[in-house]
């Protein structure tokens, strides 16, 4: 595939997964609750079943943790980056605060702001 920047040989859509394995996208050699193509593609070991509970970055979430955002947020987060989409907050923090970790427009709003809401609410 002329459009990947290094692939392995046999993987044309450079995910980093050879494509024999790609027939289920969904297999989980390890029962740990990720998808071998996930852990490969965020440099996990799809037959380790305890780098489910390992916490790469330190941000709180656990790897298991940051793959299972997919399903509030249509995407993953990064298992190797604390503020997936860059916006300051940490992963954990939007998680708690039931904001996106993957959209960088989402994020927690400040104790400051409602201090100010509540002040000229009072006026």
């Amino acid at each position: 595939n002329s459009s990947c920047r290094s692939c392995i040989q046999g993987d044309l859509d450079c995910d980093g997964v050879a494509d024999g394995p790609e027939i289920s996208p969904d297999l989980d050699s390890d029962s740990d609750g990720m998808p071998d193509n996930w852990e490969l593609q965020n440099g996990l070991d799809p037959n380790d079943p305890s780098d489910a509970g390992n916490d790469n970055e330190r941000d709180g979430l656990t790897n298991l943790e940051e793959f299972r955002v997919v399903n509030e947020y249509g995407e993953s987060s990064d298992p190797n980056n604390e503020d997936t989409d860059g916006d300051n907050y940490s992963d954990k923090k939007e998680v708690d605060k039931k904001k996106s970790p993957v959209n960088a427009s989402e994020f927690p709003s400040s104790s400051f702001g409602k201090i100010l809401m509540s002040f000229s609410d009072q006026r």
